[in-house]
């Protein structure tokens, strides 16, 4: 995986720029024929490679990268020749079409043209010529990764003998062991001479022993002291604490392999080895310090409490003891099988090897497989609680957070990768158990350690939010870094995870080549790095657009005499012209040509018009809202039914604030096209009517002065125009007087009513005013009978002079004793009201028979308590 991650180092730092094209093009356009002939002749060679079964993969892949050369060279060629073709076809462009047959013209632009013809004619041939050889190159290219796929598809899928035979075992040993025996004899006889160094190499190897032993455990066991507490008591300190933990298990253990690499080189152990295998051997000493700190971040076998990944103690040891493991197969095998040299050991010996580290992997990836599986609640967990709403115990039935499904899935699939593994291993599949089992161990290692760097992200972020008595910030921007940071290593990885997993650097930098060289569509060609620029020009824009809106918002319009309305407004267009400059900056630095695209957004635009009519009526509304100003923030309005303070004008509403401290969002369009009644749009200033009303007979002249006399003392109401008391007229009940006056302020209408109210009230009672109040006198008519007729009907006695069953008796149909003749009725009782349902007990006399009080006295009467 190192030599991976190299490699792609190298590739991105070589894709720089087209530096050496770019200067070949340049000196290159009359030497046009000598370079299509060499391109020829590598073209050629390639051929003669795709055809020729022998040729070996390394010799293809060098092939490919002089091809990829070849292919960039063309291009820069092409495009060079066009830059000096242009100008040619301005030129003949200028002189116009060429004139219609039979007609003449002058000589000197006859030459002219012809001469401007044989320019273009002769400028077209390296323009044809580097296009064709691109595209030659191209398909040579496609068939040699063809090629290669092929080969590495059938070497995953070719089977050796399976190595069941004794006798081979025993052949492989004796392989191994001679093989060994001459580089440690190597190695003693370059120990024994190697003088002074011997004595640097044994202080050398005594303190990386130390460091990876010693020191290393006593450097765990301080962190451990130091964050127990921490964690309890949930300061601060536990996050720089864990986050010096995280590097000293990655720091101390690389220091000492290096000094003890550091050491066997000067000792001369390693003389008898060869550079290709002294860089395996560092590999080897990389990759078990990586497993080492990966062990310890995740899993924390001396510092549980900083288990990253949740599991407990026991857990966590054997999760950390299994990823030692994975970690010492994957650098025998790196030194072994999977390195420079191969040990040069035949491919039997190689491939039980590969049986042995397979086996042995694939247990310790078993195990680690086990204890990841998350740990499910018991089935007598506690249930939830009864009043819980059952529709919210419905929908979050049956799910499991994302987390423990992500880490579920990667269980069993290590599980499943461990028990495959060794079975293609034992039946001969050499390529295909080592394809499978060590990308899975790498792509675990990589997902560990982007687990691992994002924790550290997000302690910092914890640090940088928490206060000093342990408070920390629910919500704040810096919250969205380690996402941000997640993302941005998941991108990363992507192409070490594809070398991982097999593709070539060739292939990356082909994927690398054709977003660089784009998509063409028409005319135009959209590239991904112009979109990259673009944001970033955009975003430049944006910010500055920002800062312009603060620095007129708190520095420049408040020293102005512009209300809080016009600043706001003000900052509002800033921000959206800053907005369209930097888009329109945006698109003049990505160089994009748009200019193919317009019929296609012309057409997109009328059919966005009709179905987004509306909202843009809306935004224009907001622009006319912004310059013309008949609404304003802090506007008093009233909108249809709605009536409140202006909180907000955007591009698309306006937002209301009512009385009830509710929003009403009012589209701009109804401000503009409907009436809207602004109480607050030139000043402040409003009239005030107080109405107040007196019994009749009370003298006018007095109640105007004294509500004058009311209106003159009150520090609510304006001075000029002075308040004035308005004789409004005469109504039902009483006489009608208004108290008129203008407000500083209409904000404080709801003060002023209050307080000149309640001046009203003490006054008109102090000098004997009575404020009326609707009430309705009833009179009956003929009382004394009335009451007659009701004692006579208790007793059950008809009225004098009339026989039962007579008109007018009790017992008569209609009278008033039994109404509709359905025989005497009991009385009501007490407190219920009586039955309404009979007829009048007496007909109304004739207008002449009413007594002297005329009509008013007698019929129902409404008018004042007096």
């Amino acid at each position: 995986m190192i030599r991976h991650v190299l490699l792609l180092l190298l590739l991105l730092a070589g894709l720089g720029g087209p530096a050496a094209p770019q200067a070949l093009a340049q000196d290159s356009l009359s030497d046009t024929g000598k370079i299509i002939d060499r391109w020829e002749t590598l073209a050629d060679r390639a051929k003669t490679a795709l055809q020729n079964a022998e040729s070996t993969t390394p010799a293809l892949e060098r092939l490919r990268l002089d091809l990829v050369q070849q292919r960039a060279e063309a291009e820069s060629l092409r495009v060079t020749a066009e830059e000096a073709l242009a100008p040619l076809r301005a030129q003949a462009d200028a002189l116009g079409p060429p004139p219609a047959e039979g007609a003449e013209e002058a000589d000197e632009i006859v030459r002219r043209r012809k001469d401007l013809d044989d320019a273009i004619t002769a400028a077209e041939v390296p323009v044809k010529a580097a296009s064709s050889v691109a595209r030659q190159t191209e398909a040579l290219i496609t068939s040699i990764d063809a090629e290669l796929h092929r080969r590495f598809t059938a070497e995953l899928l070719s089977q050796h003998a399976p190595p069941l035979d004794p006798a081979g075992w025993n052949a492989a040993f004796d392989e191994a062991v001679n093989g060994a025996l001459p580089a440690l004899r190597q190695g003693y006889e370059g120990l024994m001479g190697s003088g002074n160094g011997l004595w640097l190499a044994i202080s050398c190897g005594t303190l990386g022993l130390s460091l990876l032993l010693g020191i290393r455990s006593r450097v765990m066991r301080w962190f451990e002291r130091r964050l127990s507490p921490s964690f309890s008591r949930g300061q601060r300190e536990h996050v720089w604490v864990g986050a010096g933990l995280t590097f000293a298990a990655l720091l101390l253990p690389a220091a000492g392999a290096s000094l003890l690499l550091y050491a066997l080189d000067r000792s001369g152990l390693l003389s008898g080895l060869s550079q290709a295998l002294v860089r395996d051997l560092g590999g080897f000493a990389a990759i078990l310090v990586t497993a080492y700190w990966l062990s310890e971040a995740l899993f924390g076998p001396d510092v549980p409490a900083r288990q990253l990944l949740p599991m407990g103690e026991r857990p966590g040891r054997k999760a950390a003891r299994m990823t030692l493991v994975l970690g010492l197969v994957t650098g025998i095998d790196h030194v072994a099988i999977g390195g420079e040299t191969s040990l040069n050991l035949s491919l039997s010996t190689l491939t039980m090897l590969n049986i042995v580290l397979v086996g042995v992997g694939a247990v310790a990836l078993y195990r680690l497989g086990r204890a990841l599986i998350p740990v499910y609640a018991p089935a007598g967990a506690a249930a939830p609680q009864e009043d819980e709403d059952e529709e919210d115990e419905d929908e979050g039935r049956g799910r499991e957070p994302l987390g423990t499904l992500l880490a579920s899935l990667l269980a069993r699939l290590l599980r499943l990768v461990a028990l495959i593994s060794p079975v293609l291993a034992v039946f001969g599949f050499f390529a295909a158990s080592r394809f499978l089992f060590y990308p899975t161990v790498r792509t675990g290692a990589l997902i560990g350690i982007v687990l691992v760097l994002v924790a550290l992200v997000q302690d910092g972020v914890e640090a940088a939010l928490t206060e000093e008595d342990g408070t920390r910030k629910e919500h704040s921007p810096l919250r969205l870094l380690p996402i941000l940071a997640a993302v941005g290593l998941i991108v990363l990885c992507l192409p070490a995870l594809a070398l991982i997993w097999g593709a070539r650097e060739s292939e990356l930098g082909e994927i690398w080549y054709l977003l660089n060289d784009g998509i063409a569509i028409g005319d135009a060609r959209i590239r991904p790095m112009d979109f990259l620029v673009c944001i970033l020009v955009f975003a430049v824009g944006y910010f500055l657009t920002q800062l312009v809106q603060r620095v007129l918002s708190n520095a420049v319009l408040p020293q102005t005499r512009l209300d809080s309305g016009g600043q706001k407004a003000i900052v509002s267009m800033a921000g959206y012209f800053g907005l369209v400059i930097a888009a329109v900056a945006a698109v003049a630095a990505g160089g994009l040509n748009l200019s193919s695209l317009a019929i296609v957004a012309g057409a997109l635009s009328v059919g966005v018009g009709f179905g987004l009519q509306n909202v843009v009526s809306n935004f224009v509304s907001g622009l006319i809202l912004l310059l013309e100003r008949p609404v304003k923030e802090g506007d008093w309005i009233r909108v249809g039914e709605w009536e409140g303070t202006v909180k907000r004008i955007s591009v698309r509403a306006t937002s209301v604030q009512t009385f009830d401290r509710a929003i009403v969002i009012v589209p701009n369009a109804d401000l503009i096209t409907t009436s809207v009644l602004n109480r607050t749009h030139s000043s402040t200033t409003g009239r005030l009517i107080i109405p107040v009303g007196v019994a009749y007979g009370t003298d006018t002249r007095a109640v105007a002065r004294v509500l004058g006399e009311i209106g003159d003392a009150s520090h609510l109401l304006l001075r000029r125009p002075a308040p004035f008391v308005l004789f409004k007229g005469f109504g039902a009940s009483a006489l009608e007087f208004e108290l008129r006056g203008y407000l500083r302020d209409v904000s404080t209408t709801l003060d002023a009513t209050n307080e000149l109210n309640h001046a009203i009230a003490e006054r008109f009672a102090a000098e004997g005013f009575v404020i009326p109040f609707d009430q309705t006198d009833v009179t009956l008519r003929n009382a004394g009978e009335i009451a007659a007729l009701l004692e006579r009907f208790r007793s059950g006695d008809p009225a004098p002079g009339t026989a039962p069953g007579a008109p007018g008796s009790p017992s008569a149909p209609g009278s008033p004793a039994t109404p509709g003749g359905a025989g005497p009725q009991p009385a009501p009782a007490p407190g219920q009201p009586a039955d309404t349902g009979a007829a009048a007990p007496f007909a109304p006399p004739s207008a002449p028979d009413l007594p002297e009080g005329g009509a008013g006295d007698t019929a129902a009467d409404t008018g004042d308590s007096r």
